[in-house]
């Protein structure tokens, strides 16, 4: 059996599974190795080179793995194919300036240019330009447009934004106050369209990058209302995830745009707060204000129009002079500091930097400041702001959506990430890298907050009874709080002394005297509901093991990472030499170029695995610390590479399972820290990746890898920057242990 090409390649490499499984009912078993080699074997020439570079890999491909690569190089190969075609095409039309035709009776006759001509002509007539609406030429010919295009500047460079790029349907289409021009990414829907000139070849977006422009076209979009709408000069962007109509386009060919958000702010404040808004204070965006028209006038836009009707005085800076807006642009300016301190601190890609904003903004809505002494949520709803529910952007949860349709063996829960708070609701926003989508439920488990263990410490049965009582229970029987780490307090009984850390509604216990630990927790049972479960050897899923004798204590993880390996079928695999091969390299290069390939890679666990292996990196594995925070740039859009080098680390993990972080007795505690970094080990930003590491009694207590924030020009410069990431992290431990 060979494959032919006349079906696609995966459907092929199913036939041949579908083979090896009837075999296998006639008790003629072949292992998934035979199975991969066959197909291989089976592949025609056009596929050598790809069989030549399988052959020169160290690692076997499963079938699942074999489907995505084949099916990624028939992909190839059909591009290689058509763009032969095309120069084959192009080669046989040069040198001749006739079109032959055959007439009636199948002879051959040659088309003169004076008939095209007429044809030309009277063609000509049909046409309108679009720009100064006269018939009898099209708009690149237009002298008027010409002069306009002129003024303006000769090279257009037409802008545009997208925000929170996940997955959309395609016949979807979003209304976008900041473009410059209507952006489709198919030709769905398109009656007729053309070529881009050379001043339309790209489209630039906000990032600075440029995306290339397949054609122009005239779409006709038929609304749900039953009345159809015409989108002229529509940019076909492929590479573009939604499409978008520029609203003062519609604005100048006659099409009234109403802003919702506007409207329905200004009918809530009314309602909400019995007053009237009068002005509105803003720059000169076209946005706000309007487009330049085609005698280079800025025209009072949908949002001007709309102010002049309700009687709101607008107020505009002069143009070159954001200075005269100063309150906004501040505020815009430290709301872009917190989002990419946000962005920088997750794992998450930058194309969620529109939920990321948002969430800076509940967050300083709940905040005073300087200038007044309420919070804005306080001004707004007379009320006090609880911020209780606040969790960190971007951390790991697992989460229970709602699912009216689920099975009963569906799986339950989803992990993904917290990415902002429900605007209407009690609930949470999270985003799931595996279908790029966003969702809003109350029932998650967030990492940072849950134990992972079957045991658990001493516990508060009322955690609602809130940290500001207990942090005056706590203080009446003598505790004093750390000043650095609010949730350690500390009392000294004579020579000895009891260590209380609180992590949300659980409790642990440390003393140097038992009769001290037995009062301690006597009085926390007589003002709290609590559960005494004994010595803890069980904390947040790490196990805790302890040798007195030797004055030895022994922080592990073997259960969470055999429970890790199970879940992604990795509990049989081949122990693993080192988290990651020397030389390896990572970069945007190897993420999937196309829908199809970005489609195969959904079939595999990226996030979830990397979210697990950061889970064991933070609390007792240093040793991955590298290389999950090097996989974990990729979340947004992995490949086939990244996946294996995820593997990669949980063999690592499956041979080094049983080692755990060790501390031995001392009397003279001396924090020791060490700091490294690498040089432009980002092939995509050139920016270095900082590492530092701090040990206590003989084991590892904090450390950190993270790509650096700014771009060094030098190893030294580099150095430098490690270093002072690692000495204010060490300032911060002298503080905190000095307090103990």
């Amino acid at each position: 059996m060979r494959y032919k090409g006349k079906e696609n390649i995966r459907e092929y490499i199913m036939e041949m599974s579908n083979l090896v499984t009837r075999l296998k009912a006639l008790k003629l078993e072949l292992s998934e190795d035979i199975l991969v080699h066959l197909v291989l074997i089976s592949l025609p020439t056009q596929f050598s080179p790809f069989k030549i570079s399988y052959n020169t890999q160290k690692e076997k491909w499963t079938l699942n793995e074999l489907t995505a690569q084949c099916v990624q190089e028939e992909e190839r190969l059909k591009q290689e194919k058509i763009e032969s075609a095309h120069l084959a095409s192009i080669s046989q039309g040069f040198g001749t300036n006739k079109k032959r035709k055959r007439d009636n009776k199948g002879k051959q006759i040659a088309v003169s240019g004076t008939s095209k001509q007429k044809e030309q002509k009277k063609q000509d007539k049909d046409i309108t330009c679009f720009f100064c609406k006269k018939a009898g030429h099209m708009k690149k010919t237009c002298t008027k447009y010409a002069a306009w295009r002129e003024k303006k500047g000769t090279l257009l460079n037409f802008v545009c934004s997208e925000i929170n790029l996940v997955v959309v349907p395609t016949d979807t289409w979003w209304i976008d106050t900041g473009a410059t021009t209507h952006i489709s990414v198919t030709m769905q829907g398109c009656l007729r369209s053309r070529m881009s000139t050379d001043c339309e070849r790209y489209i630039y977006v906000g990032n600075g990058n440029k995306a290339a422009v397949k054609a122009i076209g005239f779409f006709r979009l038929q609304l749900d209302s039953g009345c159809t709408l015409d989108l002229e000069e529509t940019f076909v962007v492929p590479s573009f995830r939604r499409n978008l109509i520029f609203v003062s386009c519609l604005d100048k060919f006659g099409y009234y745009c109403s802003f919702g958000n506007g409207m329905n702010f200004k009918a809530e404040v009314e309602n909400q707060l019995s007053k009237k808004i009068k002005v509105v204070r803003s720059d000169r965006g076209g946005e706000y204000y309007g487009r330049y028209d085609g005698s280079g006038e800025q025209r009072p836009g949908p949002f001007a129009k709309y102010l002049m009707e309700c009687g709101i005085v607008p107020q505009y800076t002069m143009p070159g002079t954001p200075s005269q807006n100063g309150v906004a642009e501040r505020r815009n300016h430290t709301l872009k500091d917190m989002v990419r301190s946000m962005i920088s601190h997750s794992t998450l890609p930058e194309s969620l930097w529109g939920e990321a904003i948002k969430t800076a903004v509940y967050i300083l809505n709940r905040v005073p400041s300087k200038a007044v002494a309420k919070t804005p949520y306080e001004l707004w709803t007379s009320k006090k702001p609880s911020i209780r529910h606040l969790h960190v952007w971007g951390c790991p949860v697992e989460v229970r959506p709602y699912k009216p349709n689920e099975k009963k063996l569906d799986s339950r829960t989803v992990s993904c990430y917290f990415v902002g708070y429900s605007e209407r609701s009690r609930g949470f926003k999270f985003y799931d890298p595996l279908t790029r989508s966003f969702f809003e439920t109350g029932n998650a488990k967030f990492i940072e907050d849950v134990e992972l263990s079957g045991r658990e410490p001493l516990r508060s049965k009322h955690p609602d009874n809130g940290t500001g009582k207990f942090d005056q229970v706590i203080t009446s029987f003598g505790f004093k709080e750390n000043t650095v780490d609010q949730c350690i307090y500390l009392k000294f009984n004579g020579s000895k002394f009891i260590i209380l850390v609180l992590y949300v509604d659980d409790i642990l216990l440390a003393s140097s005297d038992v009769g001290l630990l037995h009062e301690t927790k006597q009085f926390l049972s007589s003002k709290f509901d609590m559960k005494d479960l004994g010595n803890a050897s069980f904390v947040l899923g790490i196990q805790i093991h302890r040798d007195r004798s030797r004055g030895i204590l022994g922080l592990s993880q073997k259960a969470y990472i055999d429970k890790v390996l199970s879940r992604f079928g990795m509990s049989n695999c081949a122990p693993g030499d080192t988290p990651v091969a020397k030389g390896d390299k990572f970069s945007l290069h190897q993420c999937p170029k196309n829908e199809l390939e970005k489609k195969d890679m959904e079939r595999f666990p990226y996030a979830s695995a990397v979210g697990s292996l950061m889970y064991a990196q933070v609390c007792t594995r240093p040793d991955i610390a590298y290389i999950v925070g090097m996989l974990g740039r990729y979340l947004s859009n992995p490949s086939m590479d990244h996946w294996k080098k995820a593997k990669r680390v949980m063999r690592y993990l499956q041979r080094t399972k049983d080692y755990m972080l060790t501390y031995r007795r001392s009397s003279h505690l001396e924090i020791v820290g060490y700091s490294d970094s690498d040089f432009a080990g980002c092939l995509d930003s050139r920016r270095s990746t900082s590492g530092y590491i701090f040990m206590l009694a003989g084991g590892a207590v904090s450390w950190k890898s993270v790509k650096q924030t700014l771009i060094a020009s030098s190893t030294m410069e580099a150095e430098f920057i490690a270093c002072y990431e690692a000495s204010n992290h060490g300032i911060w431990l002298r503080n905190f242990v000095t307090q103990l």
